[in-house]
């Protein structure tokens, strides 16, 4: 059986609570979990416990940027349509060349500026550029339709040095965990592979977490989030800013560097609330 983290951790949770659970498929990745009266399915790192278009939201930067750029702190961003893209979609194009994208995106931005796709996940095609000759190659990654990682739609964002950079994961809308990402190098895409500075390091500080979580909290009043994982840097002059969001955060780093007592609490927590918050039967019994 080879069982993913997220489902293995999950698993821990139902039989600390006393939760009735079962396997669907024969690795153990598809279960479902009885709460009270009705079965809640789990898939890898998806959950039942945010809508499906929540969760097209947080996974498309553009529009988690259109949705909460007046509540939030974000770093500026523009987001461009594949001028070779199919052809149903051409009306909606902006920039119909690469030169006009950079030209547009030259405009916005100084170097070095950050190019990366639009629905990408563990920093994948995220590319620090320097210079034109960068940005452009980095547009022909992202648009290279022969690759498993094409996206039709690029963004070019404003470059925020970090000085540290978290991941908060929060459950119906309290803090879950916090850890920081990596050794807090400026830029932190794909901080596992920083070698011994690419450690995932929970925060323990009530003051951090609470920071954190009051910077972020206005995402609540516009979206309904049972289950997601905010990426937040802290720039060198202090100041917070939200990168993205997550409604199926993975947790095979902090595993790897933590154990999974942490995860497993996690998901404790969180299917406790589950209970009290959805108004599933026996909300008051479960753990006891």
């Amino acid at each position: 059986m080879t069982m993913e983290y997220n489902t293995r951790c999950a698993i821990a949770a139902c039989q600390q609570l006393g939760l009735t659970w079962e396997s669907i498929d024969p690795e153990g990745n598809f279960i479902r979990v009885r709460f009270g009266s009705r079965w809640q399915y789990f898939e890898l790192g998806r959950s039942p416990f945010n809508a499906e278009a929540v969760a097209c939201i947080c996974k498309d930067k553009t529009r988690s940027y259109q949705l909460l750029q007046t509540r939030v702190r974000l770093p500026e961003m523009r987001s461009f349509l594949d001028p070779c893209g199919d052809k149903r979609y051409r009306k909606y194009l902006t920039h119909d060349s690469l030169p006009a994208i950079l030209a547009e995106a030259e405009s916005a931005f100084s170097y070095p500026y950050v190019i990366k796709p639009n629905k990408g996940s563990l920093g994948i095609n995220v590319f620090l550029c320097q210079d034109r000759s960068e940005a452009e190659h980095a547009l022909s990654v992202i648009y290279n339709k022969n690759t498993l990682n094409y996206d039709y739609i690029s963004i070019a964002q404003k470059f925020i040095a970090s000085a540290f950079e978290y991941r908060l994961i929060c459950g119906f809308n309290r803090p879950l965990m916090v850890y920081r990402r990596g050794d807090g190098a400026e830029f932190n895409a794909r901080y596992w592979e920083h070698g011994a500075g690419g450690r995932a390091q929970l925060e323990t500080s009530g003051e951090l977490i609470s920071e954190l979580y009051e910077f972020i909290r206005p995402v609540f009043a516009e979206l309904e989030l049972g289950l997601v994982g905010f990426d937040i840097i802290r720039a060198k002059d202090g100041d917070l800013y939200l990168i993205e969001l997550n409604s199926a955060p993975r947790f095979d780093h902090v595993i790897a560097d933590n154990g999974m007592d942490c995860v497993v609490d996690l998901y404790c927590n969180l299917f406790r609330d589950a209970q009290i918050l959805e108004g599933w039967p026996d909300a008051d019994s479960i753990g006891q």
